[in-house]
């Protein structure tokens, strides 16, 4: 089974409780995350330190470990605070669905989108520091939020497609 992060002083929140039931968590310091992913709500990004977004973004610049943020962002500047290299902004958007789930904000960004509504609005995107990093990956889809449980397999089926599959041959 597949293992995520999440950093260890906001253990409790409501996101963190439905990623449980699908997969195993370790609960780290943001200073000794290890290589692999990192998961963080926009909520929590907001109320790191910046020394810890720091620490965060020199973990993600290295190759093969993957940061995913979820929203909402609505609060959080993800540019200024992961020190993303493209031109990102967030607007509001509403009675949008995608797969049945409600979307309250888009990506306004200049790269393939990972993710997005028929009408074309961007809701996950893979954003690489260079092209030897790791890489962030952003979404507004609530696929965490425990008030959609009755699409529980919908947002598990997209919470799992959004953890990228970089590996090499050297690994299998």
């Amino acid at each position: 089974m597949q293992e995520v992060q999440i950093i260890k002083r906001f253990t409790n929140r409501t996101e963190y409780q439905v990623i449980r039931e699908w997969m195993s968590m370790r609960e780290t310091d943001v200073t000794d995350l290890t290589a692999g992913k990192c998961i963080i709500p926009a909520a929590v990004l907001g109320k790191m330190s910046s020394d810890e977004c720091n620490f965060l973004v020199a973990w993600t610049k290295q190759w093969k470990n993957q940061l995913l943020v979820f929203s909402p962002f609505r609060t959080v500047n993800v540019k200024e605070k992961l020190q993303l290299p493209v031109d990102l902004t967030i607007s509001q958007i509403n009675k949008s669905l995608y797969e049945k789930l409600p979307v309250r904000e888009f990506f306004l960004i200049n790269l393939k989108p990972k993710l997005q509504l028929s009408s074309g609005q961007i809701v996950a995107v893979d954003v690489f520091y260079h092209s030897g990093s790791g890489q962030v990956t952003l979404t507004t889809l609530p696929v965490l939020d425990y008030q959609l449980l009755n699409y529980e397999e919908k947002c598990k089926e997209i919470f799992m497609s959004l953890l990228s599959i970089r590996e090499t041959q050297a690994d299998e």
